[in-house]
């Protein structure tokens, strides 16, 4: 439950993308919570940690008020991005190797029939179930 606030955050922002004539409405909104979350994030030993109440606009101690866990990181969790710290180069053949899978093999005349056999007989499965439910009170 305490990570739901940064849940929405995240959707909203994907609203703003997927539907961009709402972004008028929701990144005055974000802009202004996601201050608020960073304001808070000064709290811990290493002055990083975030705790759940942005609306204070300061750190209060998860372990305090039972907030405590890994609901507060994953509210206020920041983009790492090349400019923020991130190290990975970008590869945009990445996953095009072979993974190991066949192509499919091509669809024969014996597949045909076996597929028609098969579905003759879930049919006529079927409709024989019907008829012995009707049929025979």
């Amino acid at each position: 439950m305490l990570s739901f606030k940064g849940y929405v955050h995240r959707w909203l922002s994907v609203i703003t993308q997927v539907a961009p004539y709402t972004r008028e409405t929701i990144l005055p909104i974000l802009r202004k919570s996601t201050e608020a979350a960073v304001k808070q994030c000064t709290g811990g030993q290493t002055g990083r940690q975030c705790g759940f109440y942005w609306n204070l606009g300061k750190f209060v101690d998860p372990a305090v008020d039972r907030t405590t866990g890994a609901g507060e990181v994953m509210n206020t969790g920041p983009p790492v991005t090349n400019g923020t710290g991130g190290t990975s180069k970008g590869n945009p053949n990445a996953g095009g190797k072979d993974n190991g899978e066949r192509p499919p093999k091509p669809i024969t005349m014996a597949d045909k029939a076996g597929a028609g056999f098969v579905t003759f007989l879930m049919l006529g499965g079927a409709v024989g179930t019907f008829v012995w439910m009707s049929a025979f009170d």
